[in-house]
């Protein structure tokens, strides 16, 4: 009984545990490749929708606005701090 449940050990659960082994490695290279193709397609994807809706230049004009806006106040709360100290 011994011996055939070692002949199936080796003939059958070892190999099975090998092919399903290779295969798992072979679906992770898959995900891999398809993971980078679906990054690099959505990246394409991004640029152009922000060419076709003008994104980017909001984006751009918003981040300009909240800079000019952060110093207008730091200008005028040193101005504010130095009208102080003189009056």
């Amino acid at each position: 009984m011994a011996k055939s449940a070692e002949k199936v050990r080796d003939d059958v659960v070892e190999t099975l545990a090998d092919t399903t082994a290779a295969g798992a490695e072979k679906l992770a290279e898959g995900s891999e490749r398809l993971t980078k193709t679906v990054k690099k397609t959505a990246k394409k994807t991004r640029a152009w929708a922000d060419d076709v809706s003008g994104a980017a230049n909001q984006r751009r004009l918003i981040s300009i606005s909240v800079v000019m806006l952060a110093l207008i106040a730091v200008s005028f709360l040193f101005l504010r701090g130095n009208s102080e100290k003189k009056g």
